[in-house]
């Protein structure tokens, strides 16, 4: 993004597209965008899901340790899912509802926090880094920096250091998000 581009947006203040281009993705204010269908079947992808032989979503521990049961929702105390119930189960329907819900929560913070224009790609991508790492994690890190100050390729790479889980109280490198980071950011720089 050019210097007068960022400048112009500044002084305008206003919720507007832009009618420039990059690799022939329209790039728009992020407060403008949604989630598009790249970018929810990119984290069900990424996330995957684990069934029974009914074809139900079980709830199982991540390898972080979290429960977990549908595309990546992370049990909490206020869900009615096993370990704070004996629901153990839930339909593909519900699954897709957490996921379309745990979903907007990551776009809600990617359009709050992040104050340069992202193309499609850009804003599918950190939204499921964000739906993966967390909001007050994104919140403090060197990718929102990087990306606010317009550092695109910066914040790309900064993707390649969320690559650790803690485990037993180490650090260690996890194949899952190695291989999920790389696509994140593919679709990133797409």
């Amino acid at each position: 993004m050019k210097r007068w581009q960022l400048i112009l947006l500044g002084i305008t203040g206003l919720i507007i597209a832009l009618a420039f281009t990059k690799t022939g993705q329209k790039i728009v204010t992020t407060a403008a965008q949604s989630i598009t269908s790249l970018g929810i079947n990119l984290v069900k992808y990424l996330e995957g899901a684990i069934r029974d032989n009914d074809n139900n979503h079980v709830i199982y521990k991540d390898e972080a340790g979290y429960w977990t049961i549908g595309y990546g929702h992370k049990v909490i105390a206020t869900d009615p899912y096993y370990p704070n119930t004996n629901i153990k189960t839930i339909s593909e329907t519900e699954a897709v509802n957490l996921l379309a819900n745990d979903m907007e929560k990551a776009a809600n913070s990617v359009r709050n926090y992040v104050t340069v224009p992202l193309s499609e790609g850009q804003f599918n991508s950190i939204v499921s880094f964000v739906f993966n790492i967390g909001i007050a994690a994104f919140v403090n890190s060197t990718i929102l920096k990087k990306l606010n100050s317009g550092d695109y390729n910066g914040a790309s790479n900064e993707l390649d250091r969320w690559i650790y889980v803690t485990k037993d109280g180490q650090k260690i490198v996890s194949d899952i998000l190695v291989s999920r980071r790389e696509q994140e950011k593919t679709v990133f720089l797409s």
